[in-house]
Order: C-alpha cells, then sequence, then structure tokens
C-alpha cells in the first residue's frame, strides 16, 4: 500500500511539472478602459483556453473594492455576460471559478479615483497558471494629458473616433506570480471618453443641418442612445483584436522571410538556424 502511494506521488508532481511549464491558453489579453462610459477603469481578461485543458479553473485576486465581476465561458448555457461569485477572506477577493468554453471573458470595474484630478491607477494581476505569452491593452481616455503607462517600447493605433490604443506583449509570468500595471494621466475636466464622443458627434450634427429650424430634434438623432455605448465598445474591442491578430501574422511572415525567429522563453530576435538561444541558453530545436 505505501510503495503504491508512492508511486501515486511521484505520478502527481511529473503532472504538475509538466503542466506548470505549460500555459493552458492559447491567447491571453489584459486590456484596460479608464474611464470610457463609467468612472474608474474597466478591467477585461479575454482569450482562449486549449481544447485539452477544459475545463479549466480559473483564480485571479481582484481589488477589495469591486462588488460586481461578469463573465462568459463559465456556463455552458448562455453564450452572454452573466455575473460570478467573488471570494473574499483575510487574504482579500477572488474569482474562483471553471470555465467549459474554449473561449472566455471576465471583466469588471474599479474605481481608485478621487476628487483630484490626477488619475493613478495600479493593477497587481496574478493568475493560477503559467501565461507563455500575452498582451496588456489600454484605451488612452479621450480627456486625458501626459498620459503613462508602465510599460516600454508598446504598440500604438488609433482609431477613426480618435480613439488611441497602447499593446504591449509579455512573455513568461509564472502561475500565482504578480505583475504590476501602473498607469496615471490628467483629467481636468473629469469627463468619460463617451461624453466627448457624444459631444463629437452632435457637434457634426450640427453642421450637418446648418440652417435647419428644427435643429434640436436632429441632433438628437446623432446621439448615442443609452445601449450604445457598449455596443461602441465591443465594435471597438473586436476591431482591435483584428487588428492585433493582423500585426502578427505580418510581422510572424516577416521574420520568416528574414530568417529571424525569437526565442520562446525569452522573447528575444535570434537566427532561425541557431540551436540554442544567445541570451537566455534556452535550447531552440
Amino acid at each position: 500500500m505505501i510503495k503504491i502511494n508512492q508511486i501515486f506521488l511521484i505520478f502527481l508532481i511529473t503532472f504538475n511539472n509538466l503542466y506548470s511549464n505549460d500555459s493552458p491558453f492559447e491567447n491571453f489579453v489584459i486590456s484596460f478602459w479608464p474611464e470610457y462610459d463609467k468612472e474608474g477603469v474597466l478591467v477585461i481578461l479575454t482569450g482562449q483556453i486549449k481544447e485539452d485543458r477544459l475545463p479549466l479553473n480559473i483564480k485571479i485576486p481582484i481589488p477589495n473594492e469591486v462588488d460586481s465581476v461578469l463573465s462568459i465561458g463559465h456556463d455552458i448555457t448562455s453564450n452572454d455576460l452573466t455575473s460570478i461569485n467573488i471570494f473574499s477572506n483575510s487574504n482579500g477577493s477572488q474569482i474562483d471559478e471553471f470555465y467549459y468554453s474554449k473561449e472566455f471573458q471576465i471583466e469588471f470595474y474599479h474605481n481608485p479615483f478621487g476628487n483630484s484630478s490626477l488619475r493613478n491607477f495600479n493593477y497587481d494581476f496574478k493568475i493560477n497558471h503559467y501565461l507563455k505569452d500575452y498582451y496588456l491593452a489600454i484605451q488612452k481616455p479621450l480627456s486625458s494629458k501626459n498620459f503613462v503607462f508602465s510599460e516600454v517600447d508598446f504598440d500604438t493605433i488609433s482609431d477613426q473616433h480618435g480613439l488611441e490604443y497602447f499593446r504591449k506583449r509579455l512573455f513568461n509570468l509564472d502561475a500565482n506570480k504578480k505583475k504590476l500595471i501602473n498607469l496615471n494621466y490628467l483629467n481636468d475636466e473629469k469627463k468619460l471618453s463617451i461624453e466627448i464622443l457624444e459631444q463629437s458627434l452632435s457637434n457634426f450634427s450640427n453642421d450637418d443641418v446648418n440652417n435647419q429650424t428644427n435643429i434640436s430634434t436632429m441632433i438628437q438623432r446623432y446621439r448615442l442612445p443609452t445601449y450604445e455605448p457598449y455596443l461602441l465598445l465591443f465594435i471597438t474591442f473586436f476591431i482591435i483584436s483584428i487588428i492585433f491578430y493582423f500585426y502578427e501574422k505580418n510581422k510572424i511572415t516577416l521574420n520568416s522571410n528574414n530568417n529571424i525567429n525569437f526565442c520562446h522563453s525569452c522573447g528575444k530576435k535570434i537566427k532561425s538556424s541557431i540551436n540554442y538561444c544567445p541570451y537566455c541558453g534556452e535550447k531552440i530545436k
């Protein structure tokens, strides 16, 4: 009996070590939308889980002030965002949920901002799984000045509404290891991005119906209805995802043509002909 228990223990340790060096995610994105349609920051965690790792238990600490978390992928009977439980103890609050669908999303609002126009946001991200690579994505508020993001050498894109987005690809985050993300900026007017978008559309309608007698009625046609901030948020997030996908696809093609590869351990550029990374010593082939 003791021998059987020892064999089982060895198997369990081997099994855990095998998975500890293998991410269960095909892709993982941590995105932030500061002062978009509500006060505070909308945090969205989204990605795809590998088929052979389903169902997957995801544990993520969240700020203690968060009182509601919405999710997709934990309920196989629904494709809509629904509430999930928040577990709190002496160590803080966390999400602890099983996910049964390949695609998942977790989102919540956190408002650390006070009355000061200086906005400072710190987020300690931690998850109970190894991330081989992952992305940080941030939407810069339209009303912000002197915007600072804790990462460097990030990609920047803009859309037709003047919204600007920052993206950074990162590598090798161990399970239960913290990743600090910080952003700070000034918001002197204390306006939300959606309010500025509404004003922009209203100004457009004013120009469009110049010299008309019933201007106020015409402006209302162009104003965002109640549901449209969320629709615009979804469409914008979808467009960004497509842009990021083709950006990575083109970058991979370019690297292939130039006989250049990336080390899967440290992320450095290396020649595809070598067997070991000259920066970290990781075996490539």
